[in-house]
């Protein structure tokens, strides 16, 4: 764990029952003495005990829970081009149709615009105001199919924030 490095990323894996999240822990607990900011994504409630040993905040995410994740914080300018990249790859992966590997460069052109929109418009980021940069865009001049794009994009932007039965 190198304090001067920009990121502590790794990977474990290996078959059920071979003591992952045992050592996963283990390191967290080492990684701890340095004083690092931590944000851990638990399916399952496996680090519920470390969390609530280091004095962390252990918060349970389900379709009822009055919690959620917004990715996009908030910052004095636009996010720089590795956070604009890690952002606008979540949203990819949310407005995507089932089965479908890519998303055209057009579309991921728009999606980096609607985030960019976002962050010049001196609000709080979030998803709703991602929908509210879409729809924006479909009034714009320009070209009718990327309005069109950009309509199909806050639509399906609303399936994650209002959910599919609405």
């Amino acid at each position: 764990f190198n304090p001067n490095l920009a990121a502590s990323n790794a990977i474990i894996f290996g078959p059920t029952g071979r003591g992952k999240s045992f050592l996963a822990q283990y390191l967290l607990l080492h990684y701890f003495r340095l004083k690092p900011r931590m944000i851990i994504v638990d399916i399952g409630g496996s680090y519920k005990r470390l969390t609530e040993l280091l004095g962390g905040d252990y918060i349970a995410l389900s379709s009822d829970a009055n919690a959620a994740l917004n990715p996009f914080i908030k910052l004095d300018g636009p996010p720089n081009a590795a956070l604009l990249g890690e952002l606008s790859g979540i949203v990819e992966r949310m407005v995507k149709d089932e089965g479908q590997v890519h998303i055209d460069r057009v579309t991921q052109h728009l999606i980096r615009q609607a985030i960019l929109r976002m962050y010049g418009g001196g609000c709080q980021p979030g998803f709703l105001e991602l929908r509210r940069c879409f729809e924006a865009m479909t009034n714009d001049e320009g070209d009718l199919k990327d309005r069109e794009i950009c309509e199909g994009l806050a639509k399906r932007l609303s399936l994650w924030i209002e959910g599919e039965g609405r």
